[in-house]
């Protein structure tokens, strides 16, 4: 008789899904849902817990109550936390074949930026994660350098933590998902000890970020809801990806 798993995977972008799979099938998980394209963005995936069970409806219960939680350590918790018979209806037979149904975690995209002086200094493709509470886009300082892109003024900036700091900025050109536009750039925070992803607020987060492989530093860069609109995107939250707008003559 086969039995049955509820399975966490998380990524080191902090995000995480949640499926169901045979107990036979569980030591070729990683490398299908790292060969799945649905979620490329996020790999590489690796298993962070599991729980087994007899039956797949067992399972399914438990994998619902584990992908309401939101944040990846809150994720852990309902899993081993999970009794069973615990309640919560049980999807449809199949429902958490789709890991899309349970990803958790921030919207990314690919991205590409180039010099609109001088168009073949291009960097990327690179992950870029999707800010909507960002007017501007962030670049690391390393990359500006390589666009060869000279700052035009400087502004002030309030941080994520309410800090107010001073920063230059440059013009550049976006390319997303075969649109581009003329955005503004300013030089992505870098490292930042304050930055939880909303998960619980226990101690040893070096060791957690460690276990899982966790970036404990700022993403390459992020796009604003500015570029956005430039651009001609809205952002699908539920399934966590851009949704292309028609755009004006």
């Amino acid at each position: 008789m086969s039995s049955f798993a509820t399975v966490l995977l998380v990524s080191p972008c902090r995000s995480s899904v949640v499926t169901v799979v045979e107990e036979a099938a569980m030591s070729k998980l990683e490398a299908r849902f790292n060969d799945l394209e649905s979620i490329a963005l996020y790999r590489p995936w690796r298993l962070a817990s599991k729980r087994s069970f007899a039956t797949r409806e067992a399972a399914e219960q438990c994998a619902v109550a584990t992908a309401a939680a939101s944040g990846v350590r809150a994720r852990l918790r309902a899993l081993d936390a999970w009794v069973d018979g615990g309640g919560g209806s049980c999807p449809a037979i199949g429902s958490f074949d789709d890991p899309r149904r349970s990803l958790d975690g921030l919207t990314y995209v690919m991205a590409e930026f180039s010099n609109p002086a001088k168009p073949k200094k291009r960097v990327g493709p690179l992950r870029m994660m999707v800010d909507t509470g960002s007017n501007d886009c962030e670049l690391s300082g390393e990359l500006i350098n390589k666009l060869g892109l000279k700052p035009f003024e400087t502004a002030l900036f309030e941080t994520a933590a309410g800090i107010t700091t001073e920063a230059p900025v440059f013009k550049a050109k976006i390319h997303v998902m075969g649109r581009e536009a003329d955005v503004l750039l300013s030089p992505a925070e870098g490292e930042s000890d304050d930055d939880d992803s909303g998960d619980d607020e226990d101690g040893g987060e070096e060791d957690f970020d460690e276990k899982f492989g966790f970036d404990k530093t700022s993403d390459d860069a992020l796009l604003g809801h500015d570029a956005l609109a430039e651009l001609g995107f809205a952002v699908d939250c539920r399934k966590r990806e851009l949704i292309p707008l028609p755009q004006e003559p």
